[in-house]
């Protein structure tokens, strides 16, 4: 207990709600010494009971002089504490606030980011039925009342629904509408009970039994020993195998499996206080399945000099950025791993972004076989379990290096000294699901700088905005034009697809010329990597008769078909439906699967190559825990000879034994209507590019194109990056885009498509702003017009950086006109308003 307990502790909290708001809460004695900064705690909020996080403790003195408007007699008790140790200190909430305030996000929304999914308490709405009565009334209900009808089938199902649960599923039978009016008609009808329950964390700290033998010595044991053996031979077997175990105990899961024991043997014997039973905290760890040989590595001139430049800020203990464009295989890596270990030796702490977990299981073997048990890892193939116990060693401090995707930078690392994000330019890591919508790179270096600390920023092919940033002299540049190991870049040619049409020399997706650099390969015994950026089997299924085309109930989009499952599936909101017989218009027969998916192309290099060994990676096939590590050594080890996927085989790879990469179309990106389309096309290409010609083996590239005359296919036919930057650069000014101008994409979403379009007219009237500095494009609807059941408009606001250049102009006119919005117009039922920062895409 505290010295002084009459002294009153008030704890200021935050929530993972859209408000800028904090709330004031009393600590209770028995919670006094667990109530500090960085901890989370369980508190009453309106009707519901959330979990929060303590970002200030006042005593009830200061608190009084301080905020006046609110007296201590008022404020609600929390309920309980739920972490031992803080998780995040001053210096991480600071960083906190700034992700909030920059992505108009709340603060708690960025801390609820930093935690483990599953370990917080919060209220659910539970609604109980009785399914009989439920039956009843939709017999009585008139057929026509159909989204009725399809809640109360819901309901049905069984007798007890969460209110999360019911949504979701009403959401994939298409219904948006306000599923609250449904249960308030059942309530009144008496057919649903509605009532709040705490639900408790689902993910809890694994404990594991550990017997332990008592203090005796060698002759009270045998004398022990000897009496037992005529009562109870098992008691003996217990006691003789935990007698010969290292340090006289064992857990007793395996006592009891080496003893041939029960645990009441074990609960007896310590009844007679012969043995101690305790718990003990045990971290599920994730095992990486991947295996690569270690390497003896000699570093190249140039890599020495990239690391020498970089420890040189790092033995000056002060915030610097690095840019080290790289070509593909020129061993970035490497780098990077000899940083890490020159951090580890001043003490300090690593953080190591990667994309996303397509990269994760090299990289993790190679940090791995060279740190041990000082690396840990969080990215999304983790159980819940495994994530939290990970993210507990991290808080405790006990890993000096944290691998992940974008999430990882919110990782409770303390005395941070280097962070590393590789492959800088993918799009993956800016957050695009749920608020805050950050970007992995960007907050990477404001943490950095809060941290002071240095971050390498790597790529091959770096983003626009990046590599202006290295030559404005925002960043170190540093370049690394060779590959290591005396490798040379692949030879890259250019397929016209147009011309094999005209010589009937397609076949299927392939022309001749690709299928004869894929068979000469295969026949060398090396290995051959395809691209193709769709998955499925064909992007749309049309009726030739009468035009009809499968599209999408909840989305604007056209469903594509998978041939494994025979279905029809969209890949924005996961609806499917089985296989169509016939035309649901015309009745036709001859439906046609147009389009190039992953599925089509194995299907077809099964046929025209019958001695391929194909292995298909793509979001199909690597949703199993460890499917994407299992086909990676199954590459590496030769059990196939064909490495087919989607963007996922353009990320990180490294096989030496690939010297051929095939595209099968260049047009899957290069077409879409955003401003970063030619730059992302030219980042596939050119990184899918890299995994040819690994080593001393001549790489080569065959891209399949209707379009060879693109001038970002000529500048990755030539390997020339700062061709495309320099020609790329100019459009971006001309256009008003990146790094010329900083972006802010408001989106307005909602069921109602009216209400859609009077929200963001409306909100457009308040936008008040110079017109030397801002432009505004909108409100109109967005290029995919609607997701999940869901209708989407855009206002897209550009701010000139010349005038705005750290973008708190910008910010100022979003922060007045969602003011004035708020105040001035009714609130619009059932429309959510996302405000995207720096947005990847304007689609």
């Amino acid at each position: 207990m505290p010295e002084n307990p009459s002294v009153k502790k008030i704890v200021e909290l935050v929530f993972a709600i859209p408000t800028e708001r904090s709330f004031y809460y009393s600590v209770p004695d028995e919670l006094l010494d667990l109530a500090q900064i960085g901890v989370r705690a369980v508190a009453p909020i309106g009707k519901r009971v959330l979990t929060g996080f303590i970002v200030n403790v006042i005593d009830e003195k200061n608190f009084k002089k301080e905020i006046q408007k609110i007296s201590v007699k008022e404020l609600k008790e929390i309920e309980d504490i739920l972490d031992s140790i803080p998780f995040f200190d001053e210096k991480y909430l600071t960083f906190a606030r700034w992700v909030a305030d920059y992505y108009f996000s709340s603060l708690g929304e960025v801390l609820e980011a930093s935690v483990p999914a599953g370990t917080d308490v919060e209220s659910k709405k539970i609604i109980v039925v009785d399914p009989d009565q439920i039956f009843e009334e939709m017999k009585n209900t008139d057929l026509k009342r159909t989204n009725y009808l399809k809640v109360l089938r819901i309901l049905s199902e069984k007798d007890e629904h969460t209110l999360s649960e019911l949504k979701k599923k009403l959401k994939r039978e298409g219904i948006q509408s306000n599923i609250n009016y449904y249960l308030s008609k059942l309530e009144k009808k008496g057919l649903a009970s509605i009532f709040i329950e705490k639900r408790k964390p689902v993910v809890k700290v694994k404990k594991e039994k550990v017997v332990e033998l008592g203090d005796l010595s060698f002759e009270e044991f045998s004398s022990l020993i000897s009496k037992l053996e005529k009562r109870s031979i098992k008691q003996v077997n217990v006691l003789l195998t935990l007698f010969s175990s290292k340090e006289k105990k064992m857990k007793q899961n395996e006592l009891i499996e080496k003893s041939k024991a029960s645990s009441q043997i074990i609960k007896a014997l310590a009844k007679k206080k012969i043995v101690k039973i305790t718990e003990v905290e045990v971290k599920r760890e994730y095992v990486e399945l991947y295996q690569e040989e270690q390497k003896n590595i000699v570093l190249t001139e140039d890599q020495t000099k990239a690391i020498n430049l970089i420890t040189k800020s790092i033995e000056e203990n002060k915030f610097d950025v690095f840019l080290i464009h790289g070509v593909t295989g020129s061993g970035k890596t490497q780098i990077y791993l000899e940083l890490i270990d020159n951090i580890i030796k001043k003490n300090k702490t690593a953080l190591y972004l990667v994309p996303e977990i397509a990269l994760t299981p090299q990289v993790i073997r190679r940090i791995k076989n060279r740190f041990g048990d000082q690396v840990g890892v969080l990215h999304s193939k983790l159980s819940p379990g495994e994530r939290f116990d990970e993210w507990r060693s991290i808080a405790k401090q006990e890993c000096k290096i944290v691998v992940g995707p974008r999430s990882a930078i919110f990782a409770p690392l303390k005395n941070i000294g280097l962070i590393i994000v590789d492959e800088e330019h993918d799009s993956s890591y800016k957050q695009s699901e749920n608020a805050p919508y950050y970007h992995g790179r960007d907050t990477a270096v404001i943490r950095a700088k809060i941290e002071n600390a240095v971050v390498v920023l790597g790529s091959a092919t770096p983003s626009i905005e990046s590599y202006f940033n290295a030559l404005s002299g925002k960043y170190h540049l540093i370049e690394l034009k060779k590959r290591i190991d005396s490798a040379q870049m692949p030879v890259i040619s250019l397929i016209d697809l147009r011309k094999e049409k005209e010589e009937n020399r397609l076949i299927g997706s392939f022309s001749q010329t690709m299928i004869d650099k894929i068979k000469s390969t295969i026949e060398k015994n090396q290995k051959v990597i395809i691209l193709q950026n769709r998955r499925g089997f064909a992007t749309y299924v049309m009726c030739p008769d009468c035009g009809y085309i499968e599209q999408c109930k909840n989305c604007a989009v056209t469903l594509t078909y998978h041939l494994i499952k025979k279905e029809y599936v969209c890949h924005y909101c996961n609806y499917s439906k089985k296989e169509l017989d016939a035309c649901p218009v015309c009745g036709s027969l001859e439906i046609k699967y147009k389009g190039i998916g992953t599925q089509r192309v194995e299907d077809e290099l099964e046929q025209i190559i019958p001695n391929s060994r194909i292995a298909r990676m793509d979001l199909d096939t690597t949703q199993k825990k460890y499917a994407f590590s299992r086909i990676l050594n199954d590459f590496g080890e030769g059990k196939y000879n064909i490495l087919l996927g989607t963007q996922m085989v353009s990320k990180g790879l490294d096989f030496p034994d690939v010297t051929f990469v095939g595209v099968v179309s260049a047009e899957s990106t290069m077409l879409i209507p955003d401003f970063r389309s030619s730059e992302k096309t030219f980042q596939l290409l050119s990184q899918v590019a890299g995994r040819a010609g690994r080593s001393n083996l001549q790489g080569e590239v065959a891209i399949q194109t209707y379009r060879p005359e693109s001038y970002t296919l000529k500048f990755v036919q030539q390997n020339d990056y700062q061709g495309f930057y320099q020609k790329e650069i100019i459009e971006r000014e001309q256009a008003k885009y990146p790094p010329f101008y900083k972006l802010a994409l408001i989106e307005f979403k909602s069921p109602n498509i009216n209400q859609v379009k009077r929200s963001s007219t409306e909100f457009h009237k308040f936008l008040s702003y110079d017109k030397k500095i801002i432009e505004v494009l909108g409100p109109s609807p967005a290029y995919i017009s609607k997701i999940s059941g869901r209708y989407r408009w855009h206002i897209l606001i550009k701010s000139n950086r010349a005038y705005d250049p750290n973008g708190n102009y910008l910010h100022r006119v979003i922060k007045d006109a969602l003011m004035e919005f708020h105040m001035k117009v009714k609130k619009i039922s059932g429309v959510r308003i996302i405000i995207d920062i720096d947005p990847a895409s304007t689609i």
